[in-house]
């Protein structure tokens, strides 16, 4: 194994600056990425079989390159995760991007279209920005492995992102079934006599009126209903070549939607089994006290105890949830989370920091109903409470008699 020169590491690490794959921005920046990925590969499919020369388009189809170059410098200076251990190493960080992604993010933004100006035949030159269909998956995969990515908006924008390319795909591919695109030196070609615009009065009788955008949302139509396998047979196959393509649409839907779908009623069960089972739990606790014959009023609080705790915590229990981490972490933890609640506190707030350190780790946060009785009269408490958020009323022996309020900021309780 060849070692490398410390001292030329850290010179490089002094001139470049590699930011890790988890900061927000570089996240927010990944999703904008993937969103003009999407956009630019539905933009070429467009231009591949419909028209490739509307000014429009074109700016759109180079604002986009100039996006994606942008993403091609940004990887040099984004980190990559290996087996849970972030890389912010440039001369690593470079030499796996070079080794992997760069010649086909390279490939996606050459503009090879311009070699049509010296051979005209070749009209497919700009289909390599295609290839971002890669890097718009790569980067939905890689979001899929972050334990703190919404699994519901990921997987919708996934089915989205399939479920679009596939109509887009569909749509062109049947469009060509009839007509060749618009390019430059080229007007639309319809050159079949018998095909599906036969079933359209207005496309067979005038079919050069008709724009380019109304037989994109044609074949659009088409495709989507296709996909979606309802056909409502206004548009069909009128030979074998359209036939096939029809079969192969109907195929490519049951795969598609059908991938899309469980995807998303995988994420959407596992929500509703979280809700289920602490529903289940909760009919447990009542069901024990009716089987008990507590009192009424018992059950009311403990039923909105529960109710609270849904609402504020999604029934989850915070209590306990990370006392398996090693001491010295859990204790920086707690300190972090509960520093507030210490310095806010005059009893405490003139101790020294391992005390208050201790201290964090004792604390714990609780969530209580309204008009929730906390302290009676005569009760061994030897619990200390601190009022971060709400108010605290002091009844007397008269519930009606309100002795004192207590506000966010106050103590009570036995230390």
């Amino acid at each position: 194994m060849a070692l490398e020169d410390p001292h030329e590491t850290r010179e490089l690490e002094d001139e470049v600056s590699v930011h890790s794959p988890k900061q927000h921005n570089v996240r927010v920046w990944n999703a904008f990425i993937s969103i003009t990925c999407l956009a630019s590969v539905a933009l070429s499919l467009y231009e591949l079989f419909f028209n490739s020369t509307v000014p429009g388009i074109i700016f759109t189809r180079y604002s986009l390159d100039l996006i994606f170059i942008f993403n091609i410098i940004s990887r040099f200076y984004i980190g990559y995760e290996s087996h849970g251990v972030v890389i912010t190493d440039p001369k690593r960080v470079w030499k796996k991007y070079l080794s992997t992604w760069f010649f086909l993010d390279l490939l996606s933004v050459l503009p090879l279209e311009t070699l049509t100006v010296a051979f005209s035949q070749l009209k497919f030159m700009h289909a390599n920005r295609c290839l971002r269909v890669v890097r718009l998956f790569g980067i939905i995969a890689m979001f899929s492995k972050e334990p703190d990515t919404n699994k519901l908006h990921l997987t919708a924008f996934k089915m989205f992102s399939i479920m679009g390319l596939c109509i887009q795909a569909s749509a062109c591919l049947w469009f060509h079934q009839v007509c060749e695109a618009t390019y430059a030196g080229n007007e639309r070609y319809c050159p079949k006599a018998e095909n599906w615009l036969q079933l359209l009065s207005e496309f067979s009788t005038n079919s050069s009126g008709i724009t380019d955008m109304e037989f994109f949302a044609t074949t659009l139509y088409w495709s989507t209903i296709t996909l979606c396998s309802i056909g409502y047979g206004d548009i069909h196959a009128t030979n074998l070549e359209e036939a096939t393509v029809a079969s192969f649409v109907m195929v490519l839907g049951l795969l598609s939607f059908g991938i899309s779908m469980s995807n998303m009623s995988s994420v959407i069960s596992n929500m509703v089994a979280q809700r289920g089972r602490f529903y289940h739990r909760v009919d447990a606790i009542l069901h024990y006290m009716r089987q008990m014959g507590l009192p009424e009023e018992i059950q009311e609080w403990v039923h909105k105890h529960y109710y609270n705790l849904w609402f504020h915590q999604k029934g989850r229990n915070i209590a306990g949830l990370m006392d398996d981490l090693p001491f010295v972490l859990h204790s920086d933890l707690s300190s972090c989370c509960y520093k507030s609640v210490i310095e806010n506190a005059k009893l405490f707030r003139e101790t020294e920091d391992g005390f208050k350190r201790a201290l964090a780790l004792k604390l714990k946060a609780c969530t209580y109903s309204p008009g929730q009785i906390l302290v009676k009269t005569g009760e061994i408490n030897q619990k200390l409470y601190y009022i971060k958020q709400g108010l605290v009323q002091v009844l007397g022996k008269n519930p009606g008699n309100e002795m004192a309020k207590l506000l966010p900021g106050s103590l009570f309780g036995e230390v």
